[in-house]
């Protein structure tokens, strides 16, 4: 009996060692991710990439438009008679909110990032 008494022991140590290394990973990951979510830097391209979102928008707002108003005429048959008007939607989308489309939209406003990105407010 005292053999088996033993084992559990050694085992509930064993696994309170590692219960507490996942504490700490767990730990360590979410330091790592709060850092991350509250970094100006990373607040300020989120805010820019969403500026180019919305512009992306704007430009593709006549696909919108046109998307809609034959979404609305087919009803149920939007899938297949609309097809025409997604794909131009989405191809509109696709170069004007692509990465490609943010690395020029980012380059084009690198000034603004980095005045975003220190925190400081510019009058």
């Amino acid at each position: 009996m005292s053999s088996s008494s033993a084992p559990s022991s050694s085992g509930s140590s064993n696994s309170n060692s590692s219960a507490q290394l996942e504490a700490e990973y767990r730990a360590q990951i979410k330091e790592t991710s709060r850092e991350g979510r509250l970094s100006f830097k990373n607040r300020a391209e989120d805010l820019l990439r969403y500026e180019c979102k919305e512009e992306a928008k704007e430009i593709c707002k006549p696909f919108v438009q046109d998307f809609a108003e034959c979404a609305n005429e087919q009803g149920l048959f939007v899938v297949f008679r609309c097809q025409s008007k997604l794909k131009a939607l989405n191809s509109c989308m696709a170069k004007h909110n692509g990465e490609e489309a943010w690395q020029k939209y980012k380059q084009d406003h690198q000034k603004e990032l980095e005045i975003r990105s220190t925190g400081k407010k510019v009058f």
